[in-house]
């Protein structure tokens, strides 16, 4: 059995476990599993736990995975830009977006200048 599988299953990229206040796992317990930073950060946290997240089994802040993740505030579409790889964007990211016609590569122009993609709205 691979690191990456769990008894047969394949193990998604991020873990969340369970944490004692020192960051100490030991005897937590993994709590979630998701594919995508998105998935991690709507995670709903109880105030009174603390938790360790972990990507590929290392640990990962959450203000990490922030800065990986834009979410176009015309379209509400997330799109997640991992270090070293190409964008990835939701599905269905071209149809839903507002400025299809109006991308720079596969980005939005949203992303680099709202007040323009805010004005190519109104058009």
């Amino acid at each position: 059995m691979s690191d990456m599988e769990s008894e047969g299953e394949p193990v998604k990229r991020f873990q969340i476990y369970r944490s004692d206040e020192d960051g100490d796992t030991t005897y937590g317990e993994r709590i979630a599993e998701y594919d995508s930073e998105v998935e991690v950060l709507a995670f709903r946290r109880r105030a009174d736990w603390h938790y360790i997240v972990y990507e590929t089994l290392k640990p990962v802040r959450l203000e990490e995975l922030q800065k990986r993740v834009w979410t176009c505030e015309l379209c509400g579409q997330s799109v997640i830009k991992r270090l070293g790889s190409a964008p990835i964007l939701p599905s269905g990211f071209l149809e839903n977006c507002k400025l299809r016609d109006h991308m720079i590569g596969n980005e939005c122009i949203a992303r680099r200048d709202l007040k323009a993609a805010r004005k190519l709205i109104k058009e």
